[in-house]
């Protein structure tokens, strides 16, 4: 039997905030990828991962990436797009966690950077809407690592048993899980709203 949920842990990218497409477009590189084939090249380079542990600057994360892919692409207009990539909170994302805060503690934890987490916070008003934030550029940790989850865990000072953690990419949703916490793989907030109903913790999916 599954333990009482006292604690919601979010993703933002792809499941609280929109994100626009792909990080790189097919025409930057010559090739008529798939979404999973385009992010997969994506990930053939250790520049992301460098970014989001605040081990590498913006330009040094644009640069290498147009190096690593061989992208036909400045840096500088590299950089604007990635910046640009998350649209925003998905409709009534803020209302949908400001009604969950009496009932739970309501946590996010997301691989982030330095580019899109000034945009999160201010331009789309997402500070302040959580208990507390967990931001790997900031902690020097990532997910799916071990580590970054037992960082949260224990700041947190919850059971792991007892926190239920949504994200949109199965990798972190077994590493979650290895870690002992409850985690569902959602896409989008509707997604969310409707796992939370299943589980009795949202009564409007």
């Amino acid at each position: 039997m599954e333990s009482e949920v006292r604690t919601l842990l979010f993703d933002l990218g792809g499941v609280i905030v929109e994100l626009e497409g792909q990080p790189i477009k097919n025409n930057w590189i010559g090739s008529n990828d798939s979404p999973k084939a385009s992010w997969e090249k994506w990930l053939t380079s250790d520049a992301p991962r460098a970014f989001e542990t605040g081990k590498i600057s913006a330009d040094e994360f644009a640069n290498r990436m147009i190096s690593d892919l061989k992208m036909s692409i400045s840096a500088a207009d590299f950089k604007e797009y990635f910046t640009n990539w998350p649209i925003g909170p998905y409709p009534g994302a803020i209302e949908f966690l400001k009604s969950l805060k009496s009932r739970f503690t309501v946590a996010l934890f997301s691989n982030s950077n330095e580019l899109h987490w000034e945009r999160k916070m201010n331009e789309m008003a997402l500070d302040g809407v959580f208990h507390q934030s967990f931001a790997s550029h900031l902690m020097g940790l990532a997910k799916p690592d071990p580590e970054a989850f037992r960082y949260v865990i224990e700041a947190l000072e919850s059971e792991p048993a007892e926190i239920l953690f949504l994200d949109d990419n199965r990798l972190n949703v077994e590493a979650a899980r290895i870690q002992g916490l409850q985690a569902e793989e959602v896409h989008g907030l509707s997604e969310a709203k409707r796992c939370l109903y299943r589980r009795r913790l949202y009564l409007n999916p």
